[in-house]
């Protein structure tokens, strides 16, 4: 009896060596892919925590960006517990007719707050320039 006939040569290539080592690739593209993104955010991050730490302003901006977010999933959840509960109403008319003007009303306000925070930021670094300016000019 020949080794040949019982698994061939063609069978452990192509459904044992080449599945293992496209596996590993695989493996080793997602882990590097990992590690690069976990480096880019951990830069972002960094630079952002140090700029929130310099200005109150822009730390308030990212935490409101946190609660719009949460805002906006609103809708989602409804629809998936639609899809999960089989006793529920559809929630079609309540959803365009409520939640998304909802949605909509705490996008404007955010966008609105974000205008009006970074207006009277800009305007104080602006006072804080010219009384710095001020104070090294010469007395008429």
């Amino acid at each position: 009896m020949d080794f040949n006939n019982i698994v061939s040569f063609g069978e452990v290539m192509f459904f044992i060596v080449l599945p293992a080592l496209l596996g590993l690739l695989v493996f080793i593209w997602a882990r590097d892919w990992i590690t690069s993104m976990y480096k880019k955010w951990k830069r972002r991050s960094d630079k952002l925590l140090d700029e929130m730490r310099e200005d109150r302003a822009m730390a308030i901006l990212e935490l409101m960006k946190v609660a719009l977010f949460i805002f906006m999933i609103y809708p989602i959840m409804n629809v998936i517990s639609y899809f999960i509960d089989d006793s529920a109403t559809d929630p079609g008319f309540n959803l365009f007719n409520t939640d998304m003007f909802y949605v909509f009303i705490a996008i404007t306000g955010w966008y609105l707050l974000a205008c009006v925070i970074q207006s009277i930021y800009l305007r104080s670094r602006k006072d804080m320039e010219e009384d710095e300016a001020n104070r090294g000019a010469k007395p008429i």
